[in-house]
């Protein structure tokens, strides 16, 4: 109920509105607004100006955004809500939960809301003790795994030493052979080349000895920018970023350390004649052992390379 702008204000005594009920006037504030003392319907006490009674809001002493934002009883995952534990100064909530494993645990609202916590730690405790479930006999891609060993991958990943096919031993982390990223020591790729074939090499080429302007792949002398480019600090700090950021493994096999290159994912030809930033950028590089990149430009070619090109060939050779 609302109040006209210039009412009698004996009029609002005994008057009920929404949950409070008016019981007498009891002064001014210092802007000349009366005040007046209420009681709501939950038993408190509290004071209102005339101009309270006119807005849209439901009126009580607070406790009505209380309920309205009460998740007492509501459940949010494993987690179910027991009551409010405190409020910080800034408005921000924390509620006292009951996990289904019996743990209680004091949780902020929006991360119970957002679906951000779901439990008191119990199933994040689960999904880390299913990935060191035991591996050993089983087969994955060309591996068969052989036992786990004392080691861990640089994101904690759990090691198997593992067999190929083809004999060779390798140690392999759980998430590259579970997700299929690895599925050999290399053998396949190289099989993948030897397949492929490669014609018109060496003097079976028709182009042999023929160099500069003579040659097919003549780009009007731009060669030495090339090399300069490559050769450059920046290029090889590049290169060692590429590497880190891969773990010294290959992306493609899984071939930790050996030799390796940093390939560009967009196209280094394309990028270097105008010294694009891309150049250096690290997140344009991925990590191949020498097998997998020849394989790469053995599909794609050696222009126009991008990262649609990437993700194809990963899920090709998985």
């Amino acid at each position: 109920m609302a109040i006209k702008r210039h009412a009698n204000i004996k009029e609002l005594v005994g008057q009920q509105f929404d949950r409070l009920f008016v019981l007498e006037d009891v002064g001014r504030s210092h802007g000349g607004s009366v005040l007046w003392k209420c009681k709501c319907d939950c038993g408190n006490e509290i004071v209102r100006s005339s101009e309270y009674f006119n807005t849209k809001s439901v009126k009580s002493c607070g406790c009505y955004m209380k309920d309205r934002y009460d998740i007492t009883g509501e459940i949010y995952g494993r987690l179910t809500v027991l009551g409010l534990d405190h409020t910080t100064e800034i408005g921000r909530t924390y509620w006292l939960c009951k996990c289904e494993c019996g743990t209680e645990k004091v949780i902020r609202k929006d991360g119970l809301t957002r679906g951000v916590t779901i439990s008191c730690g119990c199933y994040n405790k689960e999904v880390l003790a299913s990935m060191y479930t035991d591996l050993k006999g089983k087969v994955f891609g060309r591996f068969i795994v052989l036992e786990k060993i004392d080691l861990r991958s640089g994101n904690g990943d759990v090691i198997w030493h593992c067999r190929c096919n083809c004999g060779v031993e390798k140690n392999i982390g759980r998430t590259a052979l579970v997700n299929g990223d690895t599925v050999s020591c290399g053998c396949y790729s190289k099989e993948l080349i030897a397949a492929q074939g490669r014609k018109n090499i060496g003097s079976n080429n028709g182009m042999w000895g023929r160099k500069g302007k003579l040659s097919s792949n003549w780009q009007g002398g731009i060669t030495p920018l090339h090399n300069k480019i490559r050769s450059l600090p920046e290029t090889y700090q590049w290169i060692k970023a590429v590497f880190k950021k891969d773990n010294k493994t290959c992306q493609c096999c899984g071939q930790k350390g050996g030799k390796l290159t940093a390939h560009h994912i967009e196209n280094f030809a394309k990028l270097y004649p105008t010294m694009n930033d891309l150049l250096w950028e690290v997140e344009n590089g991925i990590t191949f052992c020498l097998d997998c990149h020849k394989v790469f430009h053995k599909q794609f070619g050696r222009k126009e390379n991008n990262m649609n090109q990437i993700k194809e060939f990963l899920g090709y050779v998985a």
